[in-house]
This record gives structure tokens, C-alpha cells and sequence, in this order.
């Protein structure tokens, strides 16, 4: 049986599109959409809103939707956003059965208008999950509108122009039924997350100047520390502000002894982003509980702290916040204070190579040369794809000394085919990380279940 294989050029072939197709049924759909709109309200304004609505919202999400009912969520929204103060949010929880006058509560939608913001979708629909709430639809445009000093909604535009606003108008349903109680809570939430990324957003800027502010001031740290640490821990600063971190929130402390404690005063009106000063903060909370033991490690001379935070971020992605400390050392020598930035490391950090990352690429060096590896031999090449490969965020927090006995580890399990668990405690005794290798032939999905649900 001979089997003749043809050649199509794809490029130049023509495929017509079935009028049947999806993209077909979306357009007739929210043409229909416009069609429900009553005549009564039914002027430009609303006709330019009500067809950038649904723009964005995947196919999918929209094809077994009532269009008269598409129509009344998008006429409702409006109406919510009649009058707004630049800077101020607006948000509401409420069943959309009872707005549509049908019995029962079946489930919940979340509508917000407010100042357009990136990280805005993310962190919100971050905040739903985190109550336990399940996302059915989220639907969100990119308005711009121009209003009035009063705020009120004097035009939706389409085309570019002056004097526009450009307002987020988010709607989110949810499937679950909810009390009272729970109503508020998502309310409370939502508020605190769009504060959150509000003054992470306008102080962005300020945030990575402090940057250089204390790039700069560390090099008084010459007197206690090697000029090759403070170098390297200014070249890492340059690294984050080159689109390796997001900068969340930035505040200055002074190291004080108070009744034989040591305790970190925060320095008025240092704060930044998600970390600006709260009436009655005259103490980190967080400093003060750690045991006294742990606490002394603010007096270690060392400039460059990199950890997690024990609160997870609310902005962006759900994970713990990473934290960047910049020491304060006086003339004599002596720790003082702190400089601590929050945020997150972005998707770039981890396609990078860690040789090229300042202050890691140090630790990654001083690993391979005290290993005593041939350079080129079988084991060292295996050693640098270890290093290559270890997990990113670790990277930063774990000291040299541990990277060297865990990635020795690794190397020697590797060739014994053996099972091995590798624990790093955190700097300030918080929590433990552990790694758990496993030979390749012997990991499966049964056992990797087994391994997270050990206590």
C-alpha cells in the first residue's frame, strides 16, 4: 500500500470562515445585547459602554448567556458608576437575582469601578479565592469616560481624546451562596486589596528612587563590612530595579534597646506602597515577637537580607511577600536600623541564569570551588546543573555554607540512587523549607501526593 503524503502551503491557503463559527455567534450575540437596551436610555453614551463591555470576555463565557439579561448586567454597572471621585473605589456584593426580582439566592456578584491600575484583575480575583469563593465570570473593561468635578459621568469615549479617565469597570460572579456576614467580608476584602495595590501603584516610583537613596548611603557600612559585600549588594539592588522585582512597599527603621530587648522603631512617615504609615505604628509588630535569640541577629554586620515575609501578598500573585533588607551601620562600625523593601520577585528572575545574578552568582562560585571538582569533569558538570537548576527562590534566602551541604548532598544521592530530605530553617525561625530528593526511576505522582501530606 503506498502512502502519498501532500504538501499544503499554509500560509497561502485560504480557509473560509463558517458562519456558524464562534466568533460569528459572539458577534450576532452581543449585537442582540445592544438591541435590549430601552429606547428611553438608549443614547450614545450607553451605546458606546454597553458594546465595550463585553469586549474582552472569552467566547466561551458568553454564548449561553440570555442577551436581555447581558444587557441589564451592563446598564446596572453604569448606573454604579454614575458618580465617582477620582481616587475613590466603588464597590458593591450583592445577589443578581434580587436585582432581577427572582426568588432565592443562588449566587454573588462583585462590581468595582475605579481608577485603572495593573495588578487590578489578579489581586482581586486573588482576595475571591482566598474567602473560598468559586469564580464563574469575570468580566472587565477599560473605560474611558471624562466626568465632572463632581465626579458624575458626562461621557464614555471610544477613540482617544483629552481630559479621559481610563476606569476600570470589574465585575466578578461567583456560584456560592452567602450570608449577610460573608457579604461584608468580601466587601471588606476587596476594599482592603484595591488599597493595597492603590498605594503600591503611586508609589512606585518613589519606591525604586529610595532604592538608589540607599544604594548609596550603604557605602557607610566601609567601616564594618568588605568592600567587595557592599559592591556586590548594590550591584544586586541595580538587578531588582531592572525589572526583577516588583517594588510593593518600602519603610526605614532605627535598632533600639529598650529593658535589655532589642526592638525596631519605624522611622515617621518612611513608609511606602503597602507599607505607609498606619496612625499609632511606632514598632514593628513582627520584630518584637520573634525571640530574643533570633532578634540578635539584627546586630550580625552583614548588609543584605533576603527572606519571606510571613504574610502572604495581596497584590499580584498569592505567595508569601519577599523581603530585601538593607542594613544601617553608624560611624563606629555598629548596626542601627534597617531599610526593608517588599514585593515580589518577577517571571524574569527565574528564566535567568543564576550566574548572572548578583550576589547569588557568590554563593553559586564559592560552592564549586570548595567542592574540589575537577573543572570539566562528570561530577562538576553535574554540580553546575544542580546549581543551575536549584529552586530560585532559595537560592536567595539560603546561606552558602547550607547551599554547599545540600547541593553536595544532591550530587552524592544522585550517584547512590538515594532518597534524601534536605531542611533549611528560615533566618528569622519562622518556618522550615524542605527538599526532597528522589531518584528519577523511583518518583511518582502517588508519591509526590504522600510526601505533602506529611505533618
Amino acid at each position: 500500500m503506498a502512502l502519498r503524503v501532500t504538501e499544503i502551503n499554509m500560509e497561502s491557503k485560504q480557509f473560509p470562515r463558517s458562519a456558524n463559527s464562534i466568533d460569528d455567534k459572539v458577534g450576532q450575540l452581543r449585537g442582540r445585547v445592544l438591541e435590549h437596551i430601552p429606547a428611553q436610555i438608549s443614547d450614545d453614551n450607553t451605546q458606546r459602554f454597553v458594546s465595550q463591555y463585553f469586549a474582552d470576555v472569552p467566547p466561551e463565557d458568553l454564548l449561553n448567556r440570555d442577551p436581555a439579561s447581558l444587557a441589564r448586567i451592563a446598564l446596572n454597572h453604569l448606573e454604579f458608576g454614575k458618580q465617582r471621585q477620582i481616587g475613590s473605589p466603588l464597590i458593591r456584593v450583592f445577589s443578581p437575582e434580587k436585582i432581577d426580582h427572582k426568588p432565592g439566592v443562588r449566587h454573588l456578584a462583585l462590581e468595582i469601578v475605579t481608577d485603572d491600575m495593573p495588578f487590578l484583575v489578579d489581586s482581586v480575583g486573588m482576595e475571591i479565592n482566598r474567602q473560598g469563593l468559586i469564580i464563574t465570570l469575570t468580566v472587565h473593561p477599560l473605560i474611558k469616560v471624562r466626568r465632572d468635578k463632581n465626579g458624575v459621568l458626562q461621557e464614555v469615549v471610544d477613540k482617544p481624546g483629552p481630559d479621559l479617565i481610563a476606569e476600570s469597570f470589574l465585575r466578578i460572579e461567583m456560584e456560592n451562596e452567602a450570608t449577610n456576614e460573608d457579604v461584608a467580608g468580601i466587601e471588606s476584602g476587596v476594599k482592603q486589596v484595591l488599597r493595597d495595590v492603590s498605594f503600591a501603584v503611586q508609589d512606585w516610583t518613589r519606591t525604586q528612587h529610595k532604592v538608589e537613596e540607599v544604594k548609596a548611603s550603604s557605602k557607610e557600612a566601609a567601616v564594618a563590612l568588605s568592600e567587595q559585600e557592599i559592591a556586590e549588594t548594590g550591584a544586586f539592588l541595580d538587578w531588582l530595579v531592572n525589572d526583577h522585582f516588583i517594588f510593593l512597599g518600602y519603610r526605614e527603621y532605627n535598632l533600639l534597646e529598650k529593658d535589655g530587648q532589642d526592638l525596631l522603631e519605624i522611622v515617621p512617615a518612611s513608609g511606602l506602597g503597602i507599607l505607609r504609615d498606619k496612625p499609632g505604628d511606632a514598632m514593628s509588630k513582627s520584630f518584637s515577637v520573634l525571640p530574643q535569640h533570633v532578634r540578635n541577629y539584627a546586630k550580625a554586620k552583614n548588609l543584605l537580607t533576603l527572606t519571606k515575609g510571613n504574610a502572604l501578598a495581596t497584590v499580584h500573585r498569592s505567595t508569601h511577600i519577599d523581603y530585601v533588607g538593607i542594613k544601617k551601620f553608624d560611624k563606629s562600625g555598629e548596626v542601627t536600623g534597617e531599610h526593608r523593601f517588599l514585593g515580589l520577585y518577577t517571571s524574569k528572575v527565574y528564566l535567568d541564569d543564576p550566574y548572572e545574578i548578583p550576589v547569588v552568582r557568590n554563593k553559586l562560585q564559592e560552592v564549586t570551588r570548595r567542592s574540589g571538582l575537577q573543572v570539566g569533569s562528570h561530577s562538576e558538570k553535574a554540580l553546575q546543573t544542580i546549581l543551575r537548576n536549584y529552586h530560585r527562590s532559595e537560592l536567595f534566602q539560603i546561606s552558602t555554607d547550607l547551599l554547599y551541604e545540600i547541593s553536595l548532598g544532591i550530587l552524592y544521592s544522585q550517584e547512590r540512587q538515594q532518597t534524601r530530605l534536605f531542611a533549611r530553617t528560615d533566618t528569622f525561625g519562622r518556618y522550615v523549607s524542605c527538599l526532597v530528593f528522589v531518584p528519577r526511576d523511583r518518583y511518582t505522582t502517588e508519591l509526590r501526593m504522600r510526601v505533602q501530606e506529611i505533618q
